[in-house]
């Protein structure tokens, strides 16, 4: 048969036209003249339709160009493809369409202008407003923190925050901070997170957590609050040297009220309630401890050289074991010395340190 517009003998496809003519004569698919996307001027954030997002930017546009872009329910097995060179304020887009129509294959292209339209987002105008539902206070039990001690508790603060928002809380920010009353305080904008974060620098650092709550308002019928939780640290930190009575502790770890101890002389590990050390003596932390070179051994005694005075002493061992490292930590205490146990990252279990020891 004759198409009736190119006048050739062709099969016919559709309407008395041959496949070529009748592609040529209709179109498929139909694209807006503009994309506009919101973009956070500050941090760079995406909006699609009522959220503030940090999907990609390739996710976002996918988005956008899907749902302005208008097919025909004639079309079938569609894939739709976006090629463009850089992103910038104002910048072209081709957008290619591939389906089928009665089996034969078709592709369609537009061109389409994407414009980036910079606005703030909620949580940056939140953020420049210094808003915020909850305090964190970490307050010293006397005498004020040292700056190592700070310096960890912003370290160990800040990377929970990070820890927290690559999780994809984007709420969560730090509004405000700083030393105060010889500690810190963090002006945190969610307050559950703010709340886990406490509880873990709690279980951290050792301290009591105390809360209290302030009435600032309502919104949508419910009565909102600002929280303040403040932690007041024991007087002394997982890995300090303390003593009790005259005897030598080292300080493990912390949970709730209770207080792991490891007695220095035996090794011996030792749960105590905090309120039983209210009069122990904190005499230092890590920086008393000398990392002293292993000359040699026997399961019971060890002989140790300092690195500088290339004094020899030979240390009396808690315990039975074989040191399989070449520098051993000891401290000296009221003209006493000890062997620290700091192997095996402070774990508590006589089996688990004899296999790291043995």
């Amino acid at each position: 048969m004759y198409c009736v517009d190119c006048g050739k003998e062709k099969q016919i496809f559709r309407e008395g036209s041959c496949k070529e003519c009748y592609l040529k004569q209709h179109s498929f698919s139909q694209a807006p003249v503009y994309i506009d996307i919101p973009i956070c001027a500050h941090c760079g954030s995406l909006k699609y339709k009522s959220n503030w997002t940090t999907d990609s930017f390739q996710e976002i546009l996918q988005r956008y160009a899907r749902q302005q872009l208008h097919l025909s329910d004639e079309l079938s097995e569609v894939t739709i493809s976006f090629v463009y060179d850089t992103i910038l304020d104002v910048f072209p887009l081709e957008i290619i369409i591939n389906a089928t129509l009665d089996g034969a294959p078709i592709q369609e292209k537009h061109t389409v202008t994407v414009r980036m339209r910079k606005n703030v987002c909620e949580v940056c105008s939140k953020m420049f407003g210094g808003y915020h539902e909850a305090i964190i206070q970490i307050r010293p039990y006397k005498k004020k923190l040292s700056k190592n001690t700070l310096e960890k508790l912003q370290d160990f603060i800040e990377s929970h925050i990070y820890t927290i928002q690559q999780q994809g809380n984007r709420t969560l920010f730090i509004s405000d901070m700083g030393e105060e009353h010889g500690g810190l305080d963090y002006f945190l904008s969610d307050k559950q997170s703010a709340y886990t974060i406490v509880k873990k620098t709690q279980e951290m650092f050792g301290g009591e957590i105390t809360t209290s709550s302030k009435n600032v308002g309502m919104k949508d019928g419910k009565q909102l609050y600002k929280m303040t939780y403040l932690l007041r640290l024991y007087p002394f930190q997982s890995g300090d040297l303390i003593s009790l009575k005259g005897t030598f502790f080292f300080v493990q770890r912390f949970s709730q009220t209770k207080i792991r101890l490891i007695h220095l002389q035996t090794w011996e590990e030792i749960t105590k309630d905090i309120k039983e050390l209210d009069h122990a003596i904190v005499h230092g932390g890590e920086e008393l401890i000398t990392w002293m070179i292993l000359i040699s051994q026997t399961e019971t005694e060890v002989q140790v050289m300092h690195k500088e005075t290339f004094t020899i002493q030979v240390l009396k061992k808690p315990k039975k074991m074989m040191f399989q490292t070449e520098t051993v930590p000891v401290v000296e205490l009221h003209q006493q010395r000890f062997i620290v146990p700091l192997f095996n990252d402070l774990q508590s279990s006589d089996e688990t340190q004899e296999k790291n020891l043995n």
